[in-house]
């Protein structure tokens, strides 16, 4: 058994095995850092497929001087071994693999020499040239299913440098395109090689596979007996005749940048320049002052000249597209298929593959890639993301309590909503309990383009189910881009988020296109010069508005509650920049459990502003999904945080109010910006009086259920009652006040409410300026649809909030106080100063004294709003808080004007002296 595992077949199987799994993890570019404390939520996408660095094609030309391996008719004359040599070039996890030249030693290509490998990381990763013999024992190992191993390796050079290949300094950001040629020293010889062993294996596995078949059984026994022929050599000789040998291979590397977006060409440009071929290579000299590898000859640089007559430069792509599919919701699946599984198929077409070659239609493995076979997600409550909707976020939750047979009045305590909401979405959730289930991809397939092609070019994504390993594949439907849009959108960047699934009702996909430009010296040096010039004005016009700035967010007061059983709402606050690709995250507020005014005092954190014109702040509500309700929002623009910012912002819905404070920094540091009152509000006062002449939506009786939904944004929003079975109806609901902000539009949607969700009738719009003169007149609801009557008046309305005062407070002592029960000892007293039911200080207790003296130290406290001052003096406990003994109240004004005195703690419970001074 011993022996049997000792074989190199058994070794070769292990280590074939093993670099299958571990090199799609570990190996360079599949393994890359990301910080675990990221300011943003890392993509998935990016993470399994993050954008190239460049793209280096590597072309096979010749090879010298091999070792023989085999014998042939000529063998028996010259005695020289021959070989069939192929070489592969590995970079990173990938792998190229070119044709087999039989009977020589000194190979040439000239066809299906060439591969394009993608390039991550130039400076870490390692390139290996290996070349193999492909003669018979070659043939026996692939029918064994081995691959390729050291028993059949003829030459190699391992962990080559790719800034050595392109002659470059380790340094060097490799930002031009360069052409190079050159011979690189192959070893015949490394301690690990197996030669001895050739003749036994091949003879053994010969006899094994073929033992059925006695004339091939016959070559095995001849194999057999050569053991004992004179060209049976000596570990010895091997190894001395091997290490003479000096082989060498002969390659052509070409390397081209990846660049970013923004520095595409037109799509015209590109079309002209595919049409004419003009094409001018950059190929700088090898300086001999850079010291190379001994395996690396410097060779011959291949000149413009040559390369502008190369007729193979026409393969290069003129663009990098990466094509994510991440999820697939709501696709069909019963709970007692528990081996059915889902798997994507992305095609692309036309396309350029790998050696430069156009493809125009499907083939497999190259235009057309599948996803890995995947199971239904089994989804918990809290895994749900946010949708578009609340109301179908609360039915997908329904849905999956509704399959694990959770009651009705259980889903709304777990929910957190009213028992009659659950009611009226369960039949919207039964959708989601029905053999309805969401797969996750989170994969990435990576395709070659030409300009000529972008406008023909698209992208088929099908999904397919499979019941069970043996059963065929069944169709569920798929999604078609056309890559002009790709061409033509922002970045070079197009989502598809939760797009139908043509094909599959109800369900959605969701698919990501990045494309990234191939960047080639083939443009004029006059439009060189000129796009330089706008890149530096672009860079000092960047400088211009990049500034930094210190962000504090103190507290929010009035926030709506959401959470149900009378609960307070659980907030915290994001504030995000926005204006330059996605959204960016740059600061995060803890949460405070069951509060309405929470005090947050988060920050400063500095942040530093680029091209981005929006810093927004949301308070959400901490849920059980992933982040909860929004509770409220509010945007501040460049130039407002540029020039200092300390106020209370609107949250949107005219009652709670966001406090906040931007301060930029300076050269001296970050300057000190006083608080300012915040802007007087617009409010509208809206009535809903009625509608005539609606459209009848009921299959029975002809008539509808009508309601109006206003909506100013998505947190200002409130509907009428229902009417049922009318098409005159008359509301006479208002007026309700809705805060103006930025919004550009009011929107009025009548509906008629159905046993299950709703159906629209019609819809109309009030323009903001149409809104701010007043309105009072009937809104058409569309072609056949109707009319509505609204009334909208403007108001003017002063900010609620108030100048924060800042105030020093000190307790002196107290007085007569009175205890009932501690009759035989005096109380414990000290005291608790609070404000809007929060505890702002507490002094020390002093024991056995009914008329306590404090030290004179000072509190200091900071009033934001029309808050009022509390003192309560307790007397302390053994385990608890203690008795209230008395409390005193001082209301803001006082605060302001100071006061230094004694306040009265109630009907005979004695005074409490304080002492408050305000510093403004």
């Amino acid at each position: 058994l011993l022996q049997f595992f000792d074989m190199t077949f058994i070794e070769d199987i292990v280590r074939s095995c093993v670099n299958q799994s571990l090199g799609r993890m570990m190996v360079l570019p599949n393994r890359f850092a990301f910080p675990l404390l990221a300011p943003t939520e890392a993509n998935v996408l990016d993470m399994m497929r993050p954008k190239p660095r460049g793209l280096l094609q590597i072309r096979l030309l010749a090879a010298e001087r091999l070792a023989g391996t085999e014998w042939s008719m000529s063998t028996l004359v010259t005695g020289d071994l021959t070989s069939d040599p192929y070489v592969t070039v590995s970079l990173g996890a990938e792998t190229w693999r070119s044709s087999t030249l039989w009977n020589t030693c000194n190979p040439k290509w000239e066809i299906e020499n060439a591969h394009t490998f993608v390039v991550d990381i130039p400076e870490r990763e390692r390139m290996h040239i290996q070349v193999f013999d492909d003669g018979v024992h070659q043939k026996l190992r692939t029918a064994a299913n081995v691959e390729k191993s050291e028993a059949h390796e003829i030459a190699r050079t391992m962990n080559l440098s790719i800034m050595d290949i392109l002659g470059r300094c380790h340094d060097d950001p490799l930002t031009e395109e360069i052409l190079v040629e050159r011979w690189i020293g192959l070893d015949s010889w490394w301690p690990s090689r197996g030669m001895g062993t050739f003749m036994d294996e091949t003879a053994a596995a010969l006899g094994e596979l073929t033992k059925d078949q006695p004339v091939v059984g016959k070559v095995a026994e001849t194999l057999g007996n050569m053991r004992e022929s004179r060209f049976r050599e000596t570990g010895a000789s091997i190894q001395e005749r091997l290490q003479k040998v000096t082989a060498r291979v002969r390659i052509r590397a070409h390397w081209r940048r990846v660049g970013e977006p923004w520095e595409q060409t037109t799509l015209q440009e590109r079309q002209c320049s595919a049409a004419t071929g003009a094409v001018t290579s950059v190929v700088p000299d090898v300086s001999p002052v850079q010291q190379l590898p001994d395996s690396l000859d410097t060779g011959s640089v291949a000149s413009s000249e040559e390369s502008n007559d190369d007729p193979d430069w026409e393969g290069w792509p003129d663009y990098v597209l990466r094509v994510g599919i991440e999820s697939v919701e709501r696709l069909p699946c019963n709970a007692d298929e528990t081996e059915k599984v889902f798997f994507a198929e992305c095609e692309t077409f036309p396309i350029v593959n790998d050696v430069g070659k156009e493809v125009s239609q499907s083939v497999q493995g190259v235009s057309a890639l599948e996803t890995k076979h995947r199971g239904p997600t089994k989804t918990s409550i809290a895994g749900i993301g946010k949708t578009q909707e609340e109301s179908e976020l609360l039915a997908r939750k329904i849905g999956r309590l509704l399959e694990a047979r959770v009651p009705e009045e259980v889903m709304a305590s777990v929910l957190e909503v009213d028992p009659s909401q659950v009611r009226k979405l369960l039949g919207r959730s039964f959708l989601e309990q029905s053999g309805r289930r969401d797969v996750s991809f989170n994969e990435c397939f990576m395709y070659y383009l030409r300009a000529e092609h972008l406008l023909s070019a698209e992208v088929n994504v099908q999904v397919y189910s499979q019941a069970s390993s043996k059963s065929p594949r069944a169709a569920l439907g798929g999604i078609q881009l056309s890559l002009i849009e790709l061409f033509d959108a922002d970045g070079l960047f197009l989502e598809r988020r939760r797009a139908p699934l043509n094909g599959a009702v109800n369900a959605c996909i969701t698919v990501v296109c990045q494309m990234w430009p191939v960047m080639r010296s083939a443009t004029p040096v006059d439009d060189l010069i000129e796009r330089a010039v706008a890149h530096e004005r672009h860079r000092m016009r960047m400088e211009a508005i990049r500034f930094k700035a210190e962000i504090s967010v103190f507290s929010a007061r009035r926030l709506p509650n959401v959470n149900a059983f009378g609960r307070k709402s659980d907030p915290y606050c994001i504030c995000t920049l926005e204006g330059v690709g996605r959204p960016k995250q740059v600061l995060k507020t803890h949460v405070i459990d069951n509060d309405s005014d929470p005090d947050w005092n988060h920050g400063p954190e500095m942040v530093e502003w680029t091209g981005e014109t929006t810093l927004r702040f949301q308070v959400f509500d901490r849920d059980i999904s992933r982040r909860g309700a929004l509770l409220g929002e509010a945007a501040v623009s460049r130039e407002e945080c540029a020039q200092g910012l300390y106020t209370d912002l609107d949250l949107g819905n005219g009652t709670s109010f966001l406090n906040v404070k931007v301060c930029p920094i300076c050269e001296s540091g970050p300057l000190d910006v006083p608080y300012s009152v915040p802007k007087p509000v617009t409010k509208l006062r809206v009535c809903i009086e009625k509608a005539q002449g609606l459209r009848g939506v009921n299959w029975q009786g002809g008539k509808s259920d009508p309601y109006v939904v206003c909506r100013l944004s998505h947190c200002k929003t409130f509907k009428t009652p229902v009417i049922h079975d009318e098409l005159n109806p008359h509301w006479s609901h208002g007026p309700v006040e809705l805060t103006l902000g930025k919004e550009l539009a009011l929107s009025f949607d009548v509906r008629d409410k159905d046993t299950v969700g709703s159906t629209s009738i019609g819809t109309a719009e009030l323009t903001r300026y149409k809104c701010l003169a007043g309105f009072e007149d009937w809104l058409r609801l569309g072609k056949g649809n109707g009319r509505l009557f609204v009334r909208i008046e403007p108001v003017k309305s002063e900010g609620n909030a108030a100048k924060p005062v800042k105030l020093q407070i000190s307790v002196l002592g107290a007085s007569n106080l009175h205890t009932e029960h501690n009759t035989f000892r005096g109380s414990n007293p000290y005291v608790i100063c609070s404000a809007r039911g929060k505890e702002r200080f507490r002094t020390e207790a002093i024991r056995n004294n009914l008329t306590p003296r404090w030290d004179p130290r000072t509190y200091p406290v900071e009033l934001r709003l029309a808050e009022n001052l509390q003192f309560q003096v307790y007397d302390k406990g053994l385990f608890s808080k203690g008795d209230l003994l008395g409390t005193a109240t001082i209301g803001r004004n006082r605060c302001e004007r100071g006061f230094d005195g004694n306040l009265d703690l109630g009907p005979g419970k004695g005074t409490l002296q304080v002492r408050i001074a305000c510093d403004d």
